[in-house]
């Protein structure tokens, strides 16, 4: 996939935010933002500001080029509200969380000459592993990640808050697991019918059997049944899921991943099927908040999780 050959963004489907309170409008303003290890300039000329915030010129900045090995801090070009592209000239991958607030950034730019990385459909790739590492934060409702790309990193997703859906393409062959949590919009996720790894009903992720649930969307609640079969729900799998009220987890569950329920802070009640307790890593704390909500069991299995290690937590539980 080495010698994949990248098409030219089309600048005329890049999507810029118009809002009353921007100072200047990026259609007709350039801003130039250049930044090296060793040097900052903007529009052509050294900046001299304060190189770590940019207050003075963070709505003026309508490109950002990062050159030199120069590492980005987290949130360094937060509310770059005008910000449209950025351009990577180097090996350097952002912290994913290094554009929130961009809301009219919708393209990565990466040269052919950088070692490490290039841009697809502007979306941000490793070129050996071809794995989808960030999507610009102004991009949405809707991202179809392209043919081409086999993995999806951890974060991949967190950068783009907007996303409502997202298809995944048949050559996605390796999802370790999914952070969604600053997904808040996200509806649904699809999969090309002919991927061989993974699939999605009713939006949400599974693996091909059906066997894990690798990731609900954020914004589905408030409430779901997995379905029959499912064996283990993957880690992060439910993070970030606040809108979630009610979640009923079938029979053939034996094991919740790490974090698989971290963030389901809503959560009223819990409806378990399974006569042995699911397990959990050892170092998980899956109900962490949930003092109020009530566990459902099969009949006759109250005192199994009541002295289970971790379903003890709950201070009702009651059978059904």
């Amino acid at each position: 996939m080495k010698n994949k050959i990248l098409e030219d963004i089309d600048s005329s489907a890049v999507t810029n935010s118009k809002t009353s309170d921007n100072k200047i409008s990026p259609e007709t303003h350039t801003g130039e933002l250049v930044i090296s290890k060793t040097k900052v300039t903007f529009n052509g000329k050294e900046y001299s500001g304060n190189h770590s915030s940019f207050k003075d010129i963070r709505e003026e900045v309508t490109s950002l080029t990062i050159k030199g090995f120069y590492f980005p801090n987290k949130k360094e070009f937060n509310d770059f509200i005008n910000l449209r592209s950025v351009t990577i000239e180097d090996g350097i991958q952002p912290w994913y969380d290094a554009f929130n607030g961009c809301r009219s950034f919708t393209e990565f730019i990466v040269p052919e000459t950088n070692p490490e990385l290039c841009a697809i459909d502007g979306l941000l790739v490793n070129k050996d592993e071809m794995s989808l590492e960030m999507i610009a934060s102004g991009k949405g409702p809707h991202v179809s990640i392209p043919e081409g790309i086999k993995i999806l990193s951890y974060s991949s997703l967190d950068s783009c808050p907007n996303l409502v859906s997202i298809e995944l393409p048949s050559t996605i062959t390796y999802i370790d697991c999914l952070s969604h949590k600053e997904n808040k919009k996200l509806k649904s996720f699809s999969v090309a019918e002919n991927n061989p790894s993974y699939m999605a009903e009713d939006g949400v992720l599974f693996s091909k059997n059906k066997g894990i649930l690798l990731a609900f969307p954020n914004d589905k609640g408030p409430e779901y049944t997995i379905p029959s079969g499912v064996a283990v729900i993957g880690e992060d799998a439910f993070s970030g899921c606040s809108k979630l009220q009610s979640l009923t987890i079938p029979s053939s569950m034996v094991r919740i991943e790490f974090d698989g329920l971290t963030g389901c802070v809503n959560l009223k009640e819990i409806h378990v099927q399974a006569k042995v307790c699911p397990t959990f890593h050892s170092e998980d704390e899956p109900f962490c908040g949930l003092h109020s909500a009530t566990l459902y069991v099969p009949r006759g299995t109250k005192k199994l999780y009541e002295e289970n290690e971790k379903w003890f937590f709950f201070t009702k539980i009651e059978e059904e």
